[in-house]
């Protein structure tokens, strides 16, 4: 599938599907054999909402689960961080390209009468990842730290205000003050991969790809114009009887 989106043989509809677009760039990255690469992405990008993760504890190893089915809600991505010292980090990451967010805050329904139906999708997604039986769904040991987190990815160019500012509205204070809630765009996984240290030639390989789907996607910033040449000085003069007529 991913060699036949890159020599352009799926049809762009396809292509820029929200869930292949997720399986395709994030399950990329979940070949590299490092975490490293994943883990200097996601501590680099500024919060809207709490503190940056990854930043004291080394990260071990990383699983990545699609789709899985939460309580409430099912995220894009799930990833469980291990750190060295048996601590864990577990992030959640809902892939937008061109859709709203599924669900809002039905602001007009009391908070204890609300369904599911009726919830900021975020925020439904943030209180399932800290449920009891979420650990258990991916084998997290109850009593072990975990540090949460939200990444909310859309191709917009600056952070969706309105997005961002009604999740957090949304967010019970207890959950406000124990999650980190980002935000970036998809064009910042491509200079990501960009400024990442050189890698085993596998790696390589997965990077190189990664890079070509971002370009085919245009998941790209403007870099500034490149290679232009130098025009050539003007040669040509204005004739005397041309200079005393414009005079």
């Amino acid at each position: 599938m991913l060699q036949s989106i890159l020599h352009g043989k799926v049809p762009s509809v396809l292509v820029r599907s929200e869930d292949v677009l997720t399986s395709s760039v994030f399950g990329l990255l979940s070949y590299i054999s490092s975490p490293a690469l994943l883990v200097d992405m996601l501590a680099q990008v500024e919060p809207v909402l709490g503190e940056r993760p990854f930043q004291v504890k080394p990260v071990t190893q990383v699983e990545f689960h699609f789709w899985p089915r939460l309580h409430t809600s099912e995220p894009d991505l799930v990833l469980v961080f291990c750190h060295e010292d048996d601590t864990y980090t577990l992030t959640a990451i809902e892939a937008k390209y061109l859709s709203p967010k599924s669900s809002l805050e039905k602001w007009e329904v009391p908070a204890e009468d609300r369904s599911a139906a009726g919830r900021d999708q975020l925020v439904k997604q943030m209180q399932d990842l800290q449920l009891l039986e979420t650990r258990r769904l991916f084998a997290i040991p109850e009593k072990a730290a975990v540090q949460y987190a939200m990444y909310y990815v859309t191709n917009d160019h600056i952070a969706p205000g309105t997005d961002l500012n009604e999740t957090i509205r949304a967010m019970p204070k207890d959950l406000a003050m124990s999650m980190t809630l980002a935000w970036f765009d998809w064009a910042y996984i491509y200079e990501a991969v960009l400024r990442d240290r050189k890698r085993s030639l596998q790696d390589e390989k997965i990077k190189r790809d990664l890079k070509q789907l971002c370009e085919s996607l245009e998941f790209t910033r403007f870099g500034g114009f490149r290679h232009i040449k130098s025009v050539q000085k003007a040669t040509w003069k204005i004739a005397e009887g041309e200079r005393k007529k414009q005079g």
